[in-house]
């Protein structure tokens, strides 16, 4: 199953995905009402599998077949404590309401210069009004830039840029950012040492939320949950650049016209799903998840 949806060629095999959802959801719905919210925690392979994008068994009834996103959110709840996030109350919510970070900066070790990171970050600013949003880009989308911020004055956070992870090495791992001299790397560990009250924190970069040794997801989404942010959303696969700025413009219109933050992913989804041969496979949308 896991094979099919990582190949936006490939038909996704019915059987197969039908048995896994039956195994994993059957039953469910007796304390999952339509509509409402699901936590879960996965730890080991679970924790790869894209549960929106699987089918809902026969005891969902009428919806039976219909992709999980149509039942409701989902939220990938860590293994650590949010009791530290603090939203920012009406008198912290100023100038640096949201940052926008682009960087098409390529890699050192090979990775190609991105094409559409600053353009991602320009259109997804343009969400929010002009005297609330940050957008950096070019040399200004550097780390050095982003510690002379008051971060934790920020309601949400973007960052577009490449991501260099390594599988079970979390410390190893790094955002790239640009630079004077180029690139400059953001690691997990840096990201720890930061105050932040973001509802947000929205990576979109391949891989940011791989597991760690395939048992729970950790680097920079357990980084920026610990550093403060409320959720973080991310994918744990590759990403296509225009599939992923397309989500993440839908995911900003929908949260800011009032919907919560899962709610908002599961309709930006839920557009990419019916875009047929574009991007309806679930390559392009159901790796995204919104961890708390």
């Amino acid at each position: 199953v896991l094979s099919d949806m990582t190949c936006p060629g490939r038909q996704v095999a019915p059987d197969p995905a039908f048995k896994l959802a039956t195994v994993l959801l059957d039953g469910a719905e007796t304390i999952w009402p339509k509509g409402k919210l699901l936590r879960l925690v996965c730890d080991g392979p679970l924790g790869s599998v894209p549960w929106s994008a699987l089918p809902l068994p026969h005891s969902f009834g009428t919806d039976a077949g219909q992709q999980v996103l149509h039942w409701g959110p989902v939220v990938y709840q860590l293994n650590v404590s949010t009791a530290g996030h603090s939203p920012l109350n009406q008198n912290q919510q100023n100038s640096g309401w949201f940052l926008a970070v682009g960087a098409n900066t390529g890699c050192q070790d090979k990775l190609q210069k991105l094409v559409h990171a600053e353009d991602e970050a320009l259109a997804v600013g343009s969400l929010w009004p002009d005297d609330k949003v940050t957008v950096l880009l070019g040399e200004k989308a550097s780390w050095s830039a982003l510690k002379e911020l008051n971060l934790a004055s920020y309601r949400a956070i973007h960052l577009a840029s490449h991501a260099r992870i390594y599988q079970g090495l979390p410390e190893q791992s790094y955002l790239v950012l640009s630079s004077d001299h180029g690139q400059e790397q953001l690691t997990a560990e840096s990201v720890g040492d930061l105050k932040l009250h973001a509802d947000l924190v929205y990576l979109s970069s391949c891989e940011a939320a791989s597991t760690v040794g395939g048992s729970v997801v950790g680097g920079f989404v357990k980084a920026f949950i610990n550093a403060g942010s409320g959720s973080v959303i991310a994918s744990s696969l590759g990403v296509d650049d225009e599939a992923s700025q397309y989500l993440a413009e839908k995911v900003y219109k929908y949260w800011l016209e009032g919907q919560s933050l899962p709610e908002a992913l599961r309709l930006g989804q839920m557009d990419l799903s019916r875009m047929g041969p574009k991007w309806g496979h679930p390559f392009y949308w159901g790796f995204y998840r919104i961890y708390q």
